[in-house]
């Protein structure tokens, strides 16, 4: 996983799934990494293959933090089997995906 800063934006990639063992280190990841000024946290899904239970569960508790600040949380170019579950979740009522 790879976190970068960017004035108001704080990026992360290199993601393969959101799941299990991963979820943990991508939480405390974000966590470390923002700081008040920060109003967008974009998440590059490009690479992730799978989001299980607990991927949309970190996905949700980054986006109560940065609401928190006044920001959001931007999902950007989830796979199609990514995208079916955001859709099954209707994550795109509280998600910015950008395809």
């Amino acid at each position: 996983m790879q976190i970068d800063l960017a004035n108001e934006v704080v990026r992360v990639g290199g993601l393969e799934a959101l799941s299990g063992g991963s979820v943990p280190l991508f939480k405390e990841g974000v966590k470390s990494k923002l700081l008040p000024e920060h109003r967008v946290v974009e998440v590059d899904l490009s690479q992730v293959r799978l989001v299980d239970s607990e991927g949309l569960g970190a996905l949700i508790a980054i986006r109560r933090l940065i609401a928190a600040q006044g920001g959001k949380v931007r999902l950007l170019y989830p796979r199609p089997s990514v995208q079916q579950t955001f859709d099954l979740v209707q994550f795109e009522r509280i998600f910015e995906i950008v395809h």
